[in-house]
């Protein structure tokens, strides 16, 4: 998951998610052929990636062909943090914003 830490607002956050998601879709074409954009059953891309530093690269790419070099953050989650019994999250922008 990327996070646009670099957003004013939530409606930049989601201008820069989506923005973003086009150009990574656009990468992933280009390298991979069309049938590597289709989605999986949770909405996301999986090319056929040799190595996980391939799939940070195209996070990569896209970002920067967004323009959003330096505005993002990206979140590994590995199925140890499902385990545990506490676990946290905050939002920069409360829900009152999110329309």
């Amino acid at each position: 998951m990327i996070l646009p830490t670099g957003a004013a607002s939530f409606k930049e956050a989601m201008k820069m998610g989506v923005e973003v998601y086009h150009n990574l879709k656009s990468v992933i074409k280009k390298k991979y052929g069309q049938d590597a954009t289709n989605v999986g059953d949770e909405g996301g891309f999986a090319p056929n990636i040799q190595e996980n530093k391939e799939g940070l690269e195209l996070l990569k790419t896209a970002i920067e062909k967004a323009g959003y070099t330096g505005k993002w953050m990206l979140l590994l989650q590995s199925s140890t943090m499902t385990r545990t019994k506490h676990m946290t999250s905050t939002s920069r922008f409360p829900e009152d914003i999110w329309r």
